[in-house]
């Protein structure tokens, strides 16, 4: 599988017109690191400039509706400018998977859950995260198709861990648990 195959969508900007592209995005510019770019043409022609460090044309491109438009990498220098009158086009933005929740919530996993992970350590199962904060664990291992249970003591960080996940579409269950208060249920078992 390659790269583009594997990358996550976390933001779509608004669609542009030929009189209305940023300035921002028709002067010399680059994506962070670990970001991707995909452009999307709807309608009309655009040009694609690629750049060097000093803002120097090393390759040019028109790219159509038709065209099938490459990722532009991160941290690559580029510019763009409307080559038709009734240019319509957006932007998207990528990253890899174990980035996604970062990139689009500012939530990022544990370096320690990550290694676990890349590691094969941890599989896929029933998960808890006992005191899980803002779900930067929770978040990130039930996107890898985990069945987590996330409880903490803060109850408005469980209750956005559980509008992400519902929004994701993740099997998260977040709640409010004080474990100076009471033990788990017996019943529950995790992985």
């Amino acid at each position: 599988m390659t790269i583009d195959q594997q990358l996550l969508c976390y933001k779509r900007l608004p669609n542009w017109t030929a009189t209305t592209l940023p300035e921002m995005v028709t002067q010399k510019h680059n994506t962070k690191v670990g970001t991707w770019a995909k452009l999307t043409i709807l309608s009309g022609a655009l040009h694609f400039y690629e750049l060097d460090e000093e803002g120097q044309v090393t390759a040019e491109h028109l790219f159509t509706p038709e065209t099938d438009i490459p990722f532009v990498e991160p941290q690559a220098w580029h510019r763009i400018a409307a080559a038709s009158e009734d240019l319509e086009c957006y932007l998207s933005f990528y990253c890899k998977p174990e980035d996604y929740m970062a990139k689009k919530y500012d939530t990022k996993a544990h370096s320690e859950v990550l290694e676990a992970v890349q590691s094969g350590y941890i599989k896929p199962g029933r998960t808890l995260d006992l005191g899980c904060g803002h779900g930067r664990n929770a978040l990130y291992l039930a996107s890898l198709g985990h069945d987590v249970t996330a409880v903490d003591i803060n109850n408005e960080a469980t209750q956005r861990i559980q509008m992400i996940a519902d929004e994701e579409n993740y099997n998260v269950r977040a709640g409010y648990y004080d474990i100076n208060l009471a033990a788990l249920p017996e019943s529950e078992t995790f992985d």
